[in-house]
């Protein structure tokens, strides 16, 4: 795939304005093995998510937008995995292997607007199942904590050197949760003169985000990012997803300048600990 080809960005309504969603599946051209989606939540909701399982992994992240306090939701959620209730007030991801039921998300309170990525590893598609026990489904959690792994509200790399102007908010790896495919998610808060991503060449489908924290120009990143991945270059100011297939040669991504931090989120079809 040419580099063109591999760069998705926020899609508009029909009026011409940006749609709240931004989203890769198995219906978008490129991807097969690994797909996202970015959604903000301007208030307290209950997204009415029925619980359900996939046929694949996935991370379900919700991130407060105060770049400067990273660790704060501004809001409070209850969260669901399978029928174990969760109550939390800190920016949060639900790593949900294939089979377990989980939703529903529900927000009680929301001081400021949510910014929701998620990354589903598919197979073959990533097929909702809904299961037959539904109706007996213990909405209200049944006090015990079988899936408190899967509830992560912390960067536990404790390695992890970041970059200047890096805000680590999240992360999983098979070192934080056994199994669990590698993603990071952090906050940009300037231009920076090195490569935000080391060169390499992409051992496994890799999944880059990158998602501006305007939520009144959702589309917007209010950033200028340049991607150099096969020799190719393309220079992105609007929010975008970077599908990079494995075989890529990456060799470069900077962020030439900055009006206002953005997340980045960086997710690889793999369990190994490479914080690239």
């Amino acid at each position: 795939m040419r580099l063109s080809e591999c760069i998705y960005k926020w899609g508009y309504l029909e009026d011409g304005t940006p749609k709240s969603v931004l989203i890769l599946n198995e219906n978008t051209p490129g991807p097969t093995t690994i797909a996202a989606l970015a959604k903000w939540y301007m208030e307290a909701v209950d997204p009415q998510k029925a619980p359900h399982k996939h046929l694949c992994d996935e991370t379900v992240c919700f991130v407060g937008s105060d770049w400067e306090h990273p660790e704060k939701l501004n809001g409070k959620a209850r969260v669901y995995i399978n029928g174990e209730r969760f109550d939390n007030d800190r920016s949060f991801m639900i790593y949900a292997p294939k089979n377990v039921i989980h939703c529903p998300f529900i927000f009680d309170e929301i001081e400021k607007p949510l910014i929701h990525p998620a990354v589903p590893i598919m197979i073959k598609a990533n097929t909702e199942r809904f299961p037959e026990d539904l109706e007996g489904y213990d909405y209200n959690g049944n006090g015990q904590h079988h899936y408190a792994g899967n509830f992560i509200t912390s960067f536990a790399w404790k390695d992890y050197v970041p970059l200047d102007g890096e805000k680590p908010v999240l992360c999983v790896d098979d070192t934080v949760l056994p199994g669990a495919f590698w993603q990071k998610i952090v906050w940009y808060t300037k231009a920076l003169d090195q490569s935000i991503v080391e060169p390499h060449t992409a051992e496994h489908d890799e999944m880059l985000m990158f998602i501006g924290s305007d939520p009144e120009k959702v589309d917007e990143l209010n950033a200028a990012v340049t991607v150099r991945v096969n020799g190719e270059t393309e220079t992105l100011t609007k929010s975008f997803f970077l599908f990079v297939p494995k075989g890529s040669a990456v060799e470069s991504v900077t962020i030439d300048s900055m009006e206002r931090p953005f997340i980045f989120s960086y997710a690889i079809d793999t369990q190994d600990n490479k914080p690239l």
